[in-house]
């Protein structure tokens, strides 16, 4: 840490602030019913009805998920996987969890296998350290923020839930309809089709890339983006389709998902992707009635999930005329890309922008709102 330490403030280690404590060990067929929180590297895994440590304090990821900071107000058990902060010195615990969230901890990683936090590495990390009331005015900001990306999230989750209310309803309904038939997958309006998804589309696989050859932001150098298994793995300079594509995971945690890709991409070879169309459709409406298929009907393998081209094409959708189709898309569309969406990233930013400025004094706190730094 090069930067002038600001006027009040002081240069530390954070070895001289906390005390990182090992996590205790707790299977879970030996938690017993209770409202205490467990906490592993990623988080609450689960309760138990003994604290192994009392609150307040934080949990940080110890091994495997790294990255993981996690205040804690009452008593809690941090398994083997986490530390647990004991402070050296009064600090404020919400500014503290803050400067640790910031300070990037996963950076440290030393292990060669699973990904693991050197506890006397991070001890000596440099921090800047403001007064107290001034922790607490930098804590207080930093939460009235999250608070908002949180009621943010909320509104977004329940947003999300009517609009998949409504997908099933319109793909298996339709518009104004009143007379239906029986069929295989259900009840649908008379003048409906059944379809196969292999009546409607052909699908390929992409090609090798590898992942360290993409960049992860999108750039004038980079501008294509590269699909994987689980959407985009990262942009690249090379494209392989330029069409209006579904793409299908082919492989990892969420092969099955299917994504729309408008123009040039690259699609790698743990992707599937539509190559011709037999059928006369609204692709954005095919999309739609693919997120309807339950994953568990076309995953296969062993220790890694992955989906067959002859799985998906056995599926079925209930198929409209093309116009009702259009109609559907339209009004699913409507719940896309929300003012809730646009308004959660840019609480986001924001926050990454304050606690990059407060943490470091680059802009200072009074009793109303940040100022700049002399």
């Amino acid at each position: 840490m090069s930067r002038e330490v600001p006027e009040g403030w002081r240069r530390s280690k954070l070895g001289d602030l906390i005390q990182l404590e090992y996590g205790k060990a707790l299977a879970a067929a030996e938690r017993r019913e209770g409202d205490v929180p467990v906490f592993g590297s990623s988080g609450i895994v689960g309760y138990h009805d003994k604290a192994a440590a009392a609150g307040p304090s934080i949990v940080i990821s110890r091994k495997g998920s790294l990255g993981g900071v996690f205040y804690v107000e009452s008593g809690f058990w941090p398994i083997d996987t986490t530390y647990f902060v004991a402070q050296r010195e009064n600090s404020n615990w919400r500014w503290l969890t803050y400067l640790l969230k910031f300070a990037s901890l996963e950076r440290l990683n030393e292990a060669t296998g699973v990904p693991g936090l050197n506890r006397d590495k991070t001890a000596k990390e440099e921090v800047f350290v403001p007064p107290l009331h001034e922790q607490r005015r930098i804590a207080e900001i930093l939460s009235s923020v999250d608070e908002a990306i949180a009621a943010t999230r909320a509104v977004i989750e329940q947003t999300r839930k009517v609009k998949q209310g409504m997908l099933e309803r319109l793909l298996t309904k339709g518009i104004g309809h009143t007379r239906f038939k029986q069929t295989e997958i259900g009840e649908i309006p008379e003048g409906w089709a059944v379809a196969k998804f292999g009546e409607i589309f052909k699908l390929t696989s992409g090609k090798l890339k590898s992942v360290k050859s993409l960049s992860p932001e999108q750039s004038d150098t980079s501008p294509y983006p590269a699909y994987g298994g689980n959407g985009v793995a990262g942009y690249t300079s090379e494209c392989l389709v330029d069409d209006d594509l579904i793409v299908i995971g082919r492989v990892g945690e969420y092969c099955g998902s299917a994504y729309r890709s408008l123009g040039k991409a690259w699609i790698t070879d743990n992707a599937l992707y539509t190559k011709e169309f037999l059928a006369e459709v609204d692709r954005d409406y095919v999309h739609f009635a693919f997120s309807l298929v339950p994953l568990m009907n076309i995953r296969g393998g062993g220790g890694q999930p992955l989906v067959s081209q002859t799985a998906i094409y056995a599926q079925v959708l209930a198929l409209p005329k093309l116009d009702e189709q259009r109609a559907i898309v339209e009004i699913l569309k409507g719940f896309e890309n929300t003012a809730s969406d646009l308004h959660l990233s840019k609480l986001i930013e924001i926050k990454s922008a304050l606690m990059s400025d407060l943490l470091t004094g680059r802009k200072r706190v009074t009793d109303a709102l940040p100022v700049a730094a002399e």
